[in-house]
C-alpha cells in the first residue's frame, strides 16, 4: 500500500496510527501542503486524488481511498486483528462518534487555535497562548472523560477512537 501523507497533517496521522496498530506494511509519499504553493495542488497529485487532501491510500488493487476516517474503516475490514472497533454495538456507535467529534469538530479547533498562533507570534511563535489555551482544556477534559480507568479510549485495546484523538491533541 502507497500512503500519501504530510507529517503535520493530524487527519494522515490517524491512518498511521492504524496502519502501525495493524502492523500493515506501506510506503509513504510526502505530499508538502505548502512548498511550492502546496503540492496537493500540483496536476501529478490532482490525478491521484481529485479532492486535493492528504491523506490518500492506494490500495493493493489501484484503488484511491480518502478520507480518515473512511481509510481507517476500510484497513479494519481487510485485516480485522487487532479490532479499531469494540464488539458491542452501542460501544461502537460510542467510539465512532467520539472519532467523529475529533476528525470533523476538534481538529478544526485546534488548526483554528494554531492558526492564531501563527498570526499573533509568527510561524514559529510561542505555543498555548491565546487560542491554545481552549486546545489545553478540550485536550484535558476530553482525555479526563474518554479513559475513566482504561488504557485506551474503550477498554484496554487501541481502537478507531485513539487512532483519531490521540493525534489531534498531541500536535498542540
Amino acid at each position: 500500500m502507497t500512503l500519501y501523507s504530510y507529517f503535520r497533517s493530524s487527519a494522515a496521522f490517524r491512518v498511521r496510527i492504524a496502519l502501525n496498530l495493524k502492523g500493515i506494511a506501506y510506503q509513504t509519499l510526502p505530499i508538502h501542503l505548502i512548498k511550492d504553493g502546496g503540492r496537493h495542488r500540483q496536476a501529478e497529485y490532482r490525478a491521484v486524488n481529485p479532492h486535493m487532501r492528504v491523506p490518500a491510500l492506494v490500495a493493493p488493487g489501484g484503488e484511491v481511498l480518502f478520507q480518515s476516517l473512511a481509510i481507517i474503516e476500510y484497513l479494519d475490514e481487510i485485516a480485522p486483528e487487532p479490532p479499531l472497533l469494540p464488539k458491542d454495538p452501542i460501544s461502537r456507535a460510542h467510539v465512532r462518534a467520539m472519532a467523529d467529534i475529533v476528525a470533523a469538530d476538534a481538529a478544526g479547533k485546534v488548526d483554528e487555535a494554531i492558526a492564531v498562533d501563527v498570526l499573533n507570534h509568527g510561524a514559529f511563535g510561542a505555543r498555548g497562548k491565546n487560542g491554545s489555551g481552549v486546545v489545553d482544556a478540550a485536550r484535558d477534559g476530553f482525555t479526563t472523560a474518554l479513559h475513566q480507568g482504561t488504557r485506551f479510549g474503550s477498554g484496554n485495546c487501541g481502537t478507531q477512537l485513539d487512532s483519531s484523538h490521540f493525534n489531534t491533541f498531541l500536535s498542540t
